[in-house]
């Protein structure tokens, strides 16, 4: 047994997003940086408030887990067309509205 504990600094916020240490900066975005090609000392210099062991310690994460994690941004990427579709989609009252207005002014 180790005479210390090893703690992670990745956290689950109350949305579901997998953030590391006290930063709002989340694992995606680390993983997505590290996967493009940056290295730990890149992400920290573009992410300040993130500490580089806690960076190394979210790209060890990832690579132990690389199948989880990869599933994990693939539902982030799911959730994220679908809520894009949705706010670029006409907005339901708004064509009823035209249609009303449309028949209000040939009415007049």
């Amino acid at each position: 047994m180790l005479p210390f504990a090893v703690e992670s600094p990745l956290r689950v916020d109350a949305h579901g997003a997998i953030r590391i240490g006290s930063s709002r900066v989340t694992l995606a975005v680390v993983i997505t940086s590290f996967r493009a090609g940056s290295t730990p000392e890149e992400i920290v210099m573009r992410f300040p408030t993130l500490g580089l062991a806690d960076v190394y310690a979210a790209i060890t994460f990832y690579l132990r887990n690389v199948a989880e994690i990869d599933l994990y941004l693939c539902e982030l990427e799911d959730k994220g067309r679908a809520q894009k579709g949705r706010a670029e989609a006409p907005e339901p009252m708004a064509a009823i509205r035209a249609r009303l207005l449309e028949r209000q002014r040939l009415a007049s």
